[in-house]
């Protein structure tokens, strides 16, 4: 298990959900010819589950310090493989049943970890704050009927965990730590 401490209460990593969105910080850290990537893309295969990412984790991977290929050649799979796909930006008006829009959450998400990086929101990128946005997206739009992110950002992760468990969200998401997720999948 990893030595950092955790900061949430999180369930079981097992089963892991379906559906995983992952965020740049998780995949930023893997790189190109390592044991963790090729069990994480042999987990995804074998398991009949689907990996994600946001407009935004595509973004922050295009670097043109990187080349055409992104951090640690993740652009190629995403653009050319169908283990992982790249979301479209969410329909800030869909919810499930009666919860809350992907708006409201989104905006929710970013008051809180504005708060958490003692930030003003206006300064304070979106990208983190989207992903409780694409995790209703997920479940509304693809059917997965659980969805996990899977994130190696503290403060992405307090304020996510905070926004999802305030509502009946909880019951269909997972915020899972990336560190954690790569080594039970070894």
């Amino acid at each position: 298990m990893s030595d950092r401490p955790k900061l949430v209460d999180s369930s079981p990593l097992h089963p892991l959900p379906d559906a995983l969105l992952v965020d740049s910080s998780v995949l930023g850290g893997i790189g190109r010819s390592t044991p963790e990537r090729r069990q994480l893309i042999n987990y995804i295969q074998s398991n009949d589950k689907q990996l994600y990412v946001s407009t935004g984790v595509v973004e922050e991977l295009d670097k043109e310090w990187a080349g055409p290929y992104g951090v640690n050649d993740w652009l190629d799979p995403i653009r050319n493989e169908d283990w992982i796909v790249a979301l479209p930006e969410p329909d800030y008006g869909a919810r499930i049943r009666d919860g809350p829009t992907v708006s409201e959450m989104v905006d929710e998400a970013h008051r809180e970890l504005a708060k958490l990086e003692q930030e003003r929101e206006d300064e304070l990128p979106k990208t983190d704050a989207k992903f409780a946005g694409n995790l209703v997206q997920i479940r509304v739009s693809e059917g997965h009927n659980s969805v996990g992110l899977i994130i190696d950002d503290r403060n992405a992760e307090r304020a996510l965990s905070q926004v999802i468990s305030e509502t009946e969200y909880e019951q269909f998401f997972r915020i899972l730590r990336g560190p954690e997720v790569l080594e039970e999948i070894q």
